[in-house]
């Protein structure tokens, strides 16, 4: 696809035209999506003073609202400064040096997916799920 590059850097992204986004959403639609997808536009989000131009699509099934998220690269880990710290709170963090992450562009729902529009969209049907306990609690009772 023509302009992919663009999606893969949100800066670069923000500030492509949205005639060049346009054109990314509507390419992604037929390359991934086939015809279970609308373009509905772009809404801005803002956090921390950084604000964010996201394409908004609408599944025709479910009529559920999804958002594309542009690919981007960022920090994780602990900066080499906290290493360095011998307090017993940060040494329990065991937390890897900083490095860099690559996440893909993506799409994600709005809002939360019940299990009625899971399997509208093609998924399995819960009734048969097994629910095992993810979670283990190491607290005492």
């Amino acid at each position: 696809m023509e302009n992919q590059h663009i999606l893969e850097n949100r800066e670069n992204w923000n500030a492509a035209s949205e005639e060049i986004r346009l054109g990314i959403a509507k390419a992604i639609l037929e390359e991934k999506c086939g015809e279970n997808f609308d373009v509905l536009g772009f809404e801005k989000f803002a956090c921390q003073g950084i604000e964010n131009t996201i394409a908004v699509y609408q599944h025709r099934a479910t009529e559920m609202t999804f958002h594309l998220i542009p690919g981007d690269h960022f920090p994780m880990g602990a900066q080499a400064q906290w290493h360095d710290i011998q307090d017993e709170y940060y040494m329990d963090l065991n937390e890897a040096c900083e490095f860099l992450v690559k996440v893909s562009p993506f799409l994600i729902s709005r809002f939360l997916v019940t299990q009625e529009a899971w399997i509208k969209f093609g998924g399995g049907d819960f009734s048969s799920f097994q629910r095992r306990n993810l979670f283990h609690s190491t607290r005492r009772k």
